[in-house]
């Protein structure tokens, strides 16, 4: 019996390593897609002395949108609704990544550089693993701990130097945006440990939309006064938050490892 047991063993820790790279590159992806949220947002609402799109309306826009698409790709696909016992989980994740993440970052792009608000950002990796470690009872390596901790004391420092020693609102804005996104991240990933990742994000954006219609539909923009650089821009945001998240989604899934992919 445990000559035979050997190649089933290493058939199942072969597919778990496959899992996992493919996990990874798909959290990769995510991180690239990622990457475009800060320009573009910035591009959508402007600064103090240009201001565009509302932070409100670009947040409650392209989620408003994404969810529409979403509930018609989840009609189409015939995907099982989620349970009961998850509506919770799929609160908490709407609550991060589709209403705080955005919106906390959108009004801070008002104050400051989208580079600015890249290099804050930043510690996102770092809040994803804290708040895996809290809900997922997962253990990062200490060598994961040190460079993570090294990595946000650079990024306190570089916001306390570009604020004349001390952290400014939008620094502090920023700082929620990542609490809310990693909160997010993870609720989700633990929510595609039971359904499809591409099927939790579609179904966090069309939960959503009780909230992000309304406001869309409440809140348009006058676009006769505002620069058509904006109009890009916030497609290229209500994009990402689709696309961003599957790719995050799936690749935390795969990978089994919120903090890992982080």
């Amino acid at each position: 019996m445990p000559i035979q047991a050997l190649p089933v063993n290493a058939a199942g820790s072969a597919a778990r390593h496959r899992d996992e790279v493919r996990g990874l590159w798909l959290g990769l992806l995510g991180v690239v897609i990622f990457a475009i949220t800060t320009p573009m947002t910035r591009l959508a609402v402007g600064d103090v002395g240009d201001p565009q799109l509302t932070p409100l309306f670009v947040t409650a826009g392209r989620a408003a949108v994404a969810g529409l698409l979403s509930a018609l790709w989840l009609w189409v696909a015939r995907a099982p609704q989620p349970q009961r016992h998850q509506l919770r989980e799929f609160a908490v994740t709407a609550s991060g990544v589709v209403i705080g993440f955005p919106l906390f970052l959108a009004l801070a792009l008002r104050e400051v550089a989208a580079i600015h608000a890249a290099v804050i950002t930043g510690v996102l990796p770092l809040g994803t693993a804290v708040v895996a470690v809290l809900v997922l009872r997962q253990r990062p390596s200490r060598g994961f701990w040190i460079c993570a901790l090294a990595g946000c004391g650079l990024v306190l420092g570089y916001a306390a130097l570009q604020g004349g020693g001390r952290l400014s609102l939008a620094d502090g804005l920023l700082l929620i945006a990542v609490a809310s996104g990693s909160v997010g991240y993870v609720y989700g990933a633990r929510l595609s440990t039971a359904m499809r990742p591409e099927q939790v994000i579609c179904w966090v954006l069309v939960g959503a939309l009780p909230l992000t219609l309304p406001l869309t539909l409440w809140l348009p923009p006058a676009w006769i006064s505002v620069r058509c650089a904006a109009a890009p821009g916030w497609a290229s945001a209500m994009w990402r938050c689709s696309r961003c998240g599957w790719a995050s989604s799936r690749g935390t899934a795969a990978s089994r490892s919120a903090a890992r992919c982080a």
